[in-house]
């Protein structure tokens, strides 16, 4: 579309179609199961890698022999299409055994975070009425205290290192203090995969349109988690973005570290290389230790680890002398990242030989896990990229009329994806609440995020709608707007602005962690003088607190109801030491 013919509305001019080629956009989505994409894929390479798990390399024959095994054994259970099967497990190949398993025979692999409260693992898999629940005997512990209330016939243990090489598990023997008492409903991976037992041919369930294949969990950091429930087509619709733009080759090595209870984790760094054929390291360990020692020791082509994993990476001594010429698509997600960090990151990456800068995507679990992605060609400072497929549509919105909002101007941001979720589990209330619809019928998907979408179709987000309180004079102030200001400064290394009362009245706290130590009375009257001088004075920060940590809610997000509650160690924008703001 020329520019005179533009309309200013993303949603009708769509101007990231241009990045797109017509036969990609016109190309049909997939229709078949996500287990008949795998398999169809690497049906004629069955002896290349598929995983590798703790040194131990599992061919394509391998993953699927177990698959079947898997199948054969929960179709003898009695589980068929339709039915759930729970698993509170990590990023291991049995995890991926079970899930092609059941998708297989058309069942849904509920994926329940290890750390949820004990209420809510109680009320998460219960609620789904589980055929059975498959637990890693490292999250044996969270379990067992609920194990009398689940209403399941069985619980499989699975040991963490079954997969791993006969020399890592053979030095684990000697340090495993994990004791579990199995009995008729709690058994052992190896009574459920008994391989005495000659596996039966399972024929694979026919593709139903709009089929339940998964279901994750929103955080819950800011209510009661809800079941996220994503289909065969949605995931494949994620999968067939990734036709588009990429020169990544069959065998080339996918590092996966993303937990697979999050939609990125299962569906974009799992399922996703596999159907490309790629072989996907396997590391359960979240932490950038586990990160540079894979990095050393494989020459990784692809991964997606979040910010503040790269910010750790390039900071930590050991990365420094490591080869990354292999890296073809380091990715990034999930978090804010400032322009000088991402300069930073590209820089760091480019003087140990890898040629590609870092690319950036935007989603959430109720979209499939991505909405909108950079690439090589394609990327904007600041932006979290264009949306995917050249089917996706994404534009911001006014909460309050609901009607969309013009290129640069800031709202809610709303989205058309193929890839969104089916809706919330037994949650129909929630599920309308997140689906809207427009004047022209369309139904479009509410992130909760604040934003604008510019003239090149990319998107900019700025924070959480939620991340808002009304002033006095009634006015909504976004907590982002402060944030942003001060994390220009250039000895801030982390910022989160909050609301809290003082004085009787609603202000804004900021809450500062320091990239080097410095005069704490020099930084704030500096943050404050930068703060007047950008922002309306109801939203510059009336309290400061410079700390060496951010609380962290078990979910993995910053923990905003603990800063909240924090009532000392404040200073005011004079530098002045305020015992307790209450």
């Amino acid at each position: 579309m020329n520019a005179d013919e533009m309309t200013g509305y993303p949603s009708i001019d769509k101007p990231w179609l241009k990045y797109y080629s017509k036969e990609f956009i016109n190309k049909p989505l997939k229709k078949c199961t996500v287990y008949q994409n795998v398999y169809t894929s690497n049906s004629e390479h069955m002896s290349d890698i598929a995983l590798i798990y703790f040194n131990n390399k599992i061919s394509y024959r391998t993953l699927f022999r177990e698959v079947d095994r898997c199948a054969y054994t929960l179709k003898c259970m009695g589980i068929q299409s339709g039915d759930i099967i729970s698993l509170c497990t990590a990023g291991t190949p049995e995890s991926i055994y079970l899930l092609l398993a059941a998708n297989k025979l058309g069942a849904v692999c509920n994926f329940v975070n290890p750390f949820f409260t004990e209420e809510q693992l109680l009320s998460r898999i219960n609620e789904t009425h589980s055929k059975a629940l498959f637990v890693l005997d490292s999250f044996y512990k969270q379990i067992q205290p609920v194990i009398n209330k689940l209403n399941i016939g069985k619980i499989i243990i699975i040991p963490a290192l079954n997969s791993a090489s006969i020399l890592i598990r053979s030095l684990n023997k000697l340090k495993n203090n994990t004791h579990i008492k199995y009995s008729d409903k709690l058994v052992s991976w190896q009574s459920f995969v008994d391989k005495k037992v000659k596996v039966e041919p399972t024929t694979a369930a026919d593709y139903v349109p709009n089929h339940d294949a998964i279901m994750v969990y929103s955080s819950g950091s800011t209510g009661a988690s809800k079941g996220i429930v994503l289909t065969n087509d949605g995931i494949n619709a994620t999968i067939q973005h990734y036709d588009y733009g990429y020169d990544y080759l069959r065998g080339d090595i996918f590092l996966q570290m993303v937990p697979v209870w999050f939609s990125t984790g299962i569906v974009f760094s799992t399922i996703m290389p596999l159907q490309k054929g790629m072989t996907v390291i396997l590391e359960p360990r979240y932490n950038v230790e586990a990160f540079i020692s894979i990095l050393r020791k494989y020459h990784v082509a692809l991964t997606l680890v979040p910010t503040s994993i790269w910010v750790s990476f390039i900071t930590y001594h050991l990365s420094h002398n490591l080869d990354l010429s292999a890296m073809k698509y380091p990715i990034t997600g999930g978090e804010q990242i400032l322009s000088d960090t991402e300069d930073e990151i590209n820089a760091f990456l480019k003087a140990r030989g890898c040629q590609y800068p870092l690319l950036k995507g935007y989603g959430m679990c109720e979209l499939g896990s991505t909405l909108t992605t950079t690439s090589r060609l394609h990327s904007k400072k600041n932006s979290v990229g264009y949306p995917m497929l050249g089917k996706a549509i994404v534009s911001a919105f006014d909460i309050e009329t609901n009607s969309e909002l013009k290129y640069g101007e800031r709202g809610e941001i709303r989205a058309i994806t193929p890839a969104h979720m089916k809706g919330y589990f037994n949650n129909e209330e929630a599920t309308s609440e997140f689906f809207k619809e427009d004047s022209k019928g369309q139904i479009w998907a509410c992130t909760g995020d604040i934003g604008y979408v510019d003239e090149e179709g990319y998107l900019f987000i700025l924070g959480r709608s939620t991340d808002s309180y009304k002033s006095d004079n009634g006015r909504v102030i976004y907590l982002f707007d402060a944030e942003q200001v001060i994390l220009k400064d250039k000895n801030i290394s982390l910022c989160k602005v909050i609301d809290t009362t003082y004085k009787s009245k609603k202000v804004s706290a900021a809450h500062i962690i320091l990239k080097s130590d410095e005069n704490v009375n020099e930084v704030i009257k500096r943050l404050y003088l930068n703060c007047t001088e950008s922002l309306p004075a109801d939203e510059v920060p009336q309290l400061w607190k410079i700390r060496k940590t951010m609380p962290v809610h078990k979910s993995g997000k910053r923990d905003v109801e603990a800063l909240k509650n924090e009532c000392s160690g404040y200073y005011d924008s004079e530098g002045n030491i305020i015992e307790n703001i209450r």
